[in-house]
């Protein structure tokens, strides 16, 4: 229905905006002014130290990918979930406790697939340069470089794994909510360059940045199994 529709879009769009670009931001406090200076110390590459004009160049080219990739997604994705094949993400009802958990749990295995295979994928050679090649510019990489990436990288690699599981899982559009939240976290503080105590570590996916042929996943289940971590 259209309520459901213009909920979906604009709640989603809100969630992800929020979450992501004050988080990612605030971060080019510690990055560019070194405010505050005593978290510079879990800089990972300390004498790497990104300039403003490398600031500029991510933001422009993540602000394009969230307006032109990701909100035209976003509407895809509701218009299949909404009218093909019955699949619908509900509107209606709170998710039980055990729902929540079942959903999070196959949601980040997912995502894990998923991404792995389609960073393998991005990383083949005769295609690396094309489009992957763009988002490893930045091998010491900064909060906003997750979504630093070739627009197509930016739909196949970041956007498909992210909504594939709610969509699957037909789950409530709180939990396609919760998610997004926790998939732009986590992808924010992977690639944010600081290993601060109290987040999850980013040394697996930096030290991708540096050597390329490592760490493709997410959780590491993958790279366990195909012996890349």
């Amino acid at each position: 229905s259209y309520p459901d529709n213009l909920l979906f879009m604009l709640g989603t769009f809100t969630v992800g905006t929020v979450v992501f670009w004050p988080y990612a931001l605030l971060l080019s406090l510690l990055d560019l002014w070194k405010v505050p200076q005593t978290f510079w110390r879990y800089k990972v590459q300390p004498a790497r130290e990104p300039t403003a004009a490398w600031y500029y160049k991510a933001i422009h080219q993540a602000a394009f990918n969230w307006v032109f990739v990701t909100i035209p997604f976003g509407a895809a994705v509701y218009g299949i979930i909404a009218y093909g094949q019955g699949r619908s993400i509900t509107m209606e009802e709170l998710p039980s406790v055990s729902n929540i958990v079942r959903d999070l749990i196959v949601f980040a295995l997912v995502e894990e697939i998923g991404f792995y295979y389609s960073h393998r994928l991005l990383h083949h050679p005769r295609i690396y340069k094309y489009i992957h090649k763009r988002h490893h510019e930045y091998t010491a990489p900064v909060g906003i470089t997750a979504i630093y990436a070739h627009p197509i990288e930016h739909l196949v690699g970041n956007l498909t794994p992210l909504f594939l599981g709610p969509v699957i899982m037909r789950s409530h559009v709180m939990m396609l909510w919760i998610w997004i939240s926790i998939g732009l976290v986590n992808t924010i503080n992977s690639h944010s360059g600081f290993a601060l105590p109290w987040m999850p570590s980013p040394l697996e996916h930096d030290y991708h940045h540096q050597v390329f042929n490592a760490n493709y996943g997410v959780l590491g289940i993958c790279d366990m199994l195909h012996n890349t971590r």
